[in-house]
């Protein structure tokens, strides 16, 4: 049997997760430590990254490698973890669900909050939780 590699329906599923995750080249970026140009040159011009790249990319959004490279298959690796991105020094719950966090500014703070040291994330929940509470 062989596999062919379509490079335009590739794109088209790189354009694809972009719109399902609801997130830009930049956000994308700064999520999987991948060059900005390198991610716009996929979209832009139709460049197809080096396997290293698809690799990276599949692995930080939890994405079914078989579908990002040759679309078959379910788009994530399971259904528990559809629509999840991988935070960084999350080793415990190693995605979290992006429909869970309502905006993109609050999950770029969640973010930024995961790479505090641990002592310093449990003052921030409390100084968090204490602030809901007001606000209820």
């Amino acid at each position: 049997m062989r596999i062919s590699f379509d490079e335009k329906a590739f794109v088209e599923r790189f354009e694809h997760l972009l719109s399902l995750l609801d997130i830009s080249i930049k956000d994308l970026s700064e999520r999987t430590k991948i060059r900005y140009t390198t991610l716009h040159s996929i979209r832009s011009r139709g460049t197809i990254p080096g396997l290293k790249t698809i690799v990276q990319i599949a692995d930080r959004l939890n994405l079914n490698l078989t579908w990002f490279i040759l679309g078959e298959g379910p788009i994530f690796n399971n259904e528990k973890s559809a629509g999840m991105i991988l935070m960084d020094n999350d080793e415990e719950n190693k995605y979290t669900p992006m429909n869970y966090i309502p905006n993109k500014e609050l999950l770029i703070a969640v973010q930024k909050a995961a790479k505090l040291p641990p002592n310093k994330q449990k003052a921030l929940i409390k100084f968090i939780e204490g602030q809901i509470e007001l606000l209820s």
